[in-house]
């Protein structure tokens, strides 16, 4: 949905290649008509830098600028890797989305899970933990040797999301 009247008069830093001021003017959208407070954008074709920028601020309580070098925490960032991924090894028949998971994963194939299948996996149908329920206290507890032996024991509780970035990594091999 369009904010309206939002107008930010946030600065916006950084350069794009001649071609691509169409990134530029959606950048610059998301403060003047979507409320957006601070961001970046960096993209690279072919090895080449085509778009640099950042604007905004990097603490709204303080107004701080957003630097070109601001550093922020990025959240579900592997979830478009491990779609793309997946995609390509469909695509190459590596599987098929409703090959069963324990086709390729044997030990998820235990507790109520023997029949469910990659497309369920991947469309969060699958009734397997939020990563809220792993057994994480303290930082090392992300390594996922910890989290897929857990994963692998869990019986599937109603329909309920599940970490991609865990699941989709161990199905691809990861």
């Amino acid at each position: 949905m369009k904010k309206k009247n939002v107008k930010n008069s946030s600065p916006i830093n950084g350069y794009v290649k001649p071609g691509f001021e169409k990134v530029k003017n959606e950048f610059v959208k998301n403060f003047d008509e979507r409320g957006e407070l601070g961001a970046a954008c960096s993209i690279y074709l072919k090895g080449e830098k085509i778009v640099d920028l950042w604007g905004g601020v990097k603490d709204h309580q303080t107004n701080e600028l957003w630097e070109e070098d601001t550093i922020v925490t990025v959240f579900s960032s592997t979830k478009g890797f491990s779609a793309l991924a997946v995609a390509i090894a469909h695509s190459k028949g590596y599987f098929d989305f409703d090959d069963k998971v324990s086709t390729y994963w044997k030990e998820f194939g235990q507790n109520g899970k023997e029949n469910i299948t990659i497309r369920q996996l991947l469309n969060h149908q699958a009734g397997l933990s939020t990563i809220k329920d792993l057994p994480i206290y303290k930082i090392s507890d992300f390594d996922t040797s910890n989290i897929i032996g857990e994963l692998e024991k869990r019986s599937p509780y109603g329909n309920q999301v599940q970490d991609m970035a865990t699941i989709v990594g161990r199905l691809a091999g990861l």
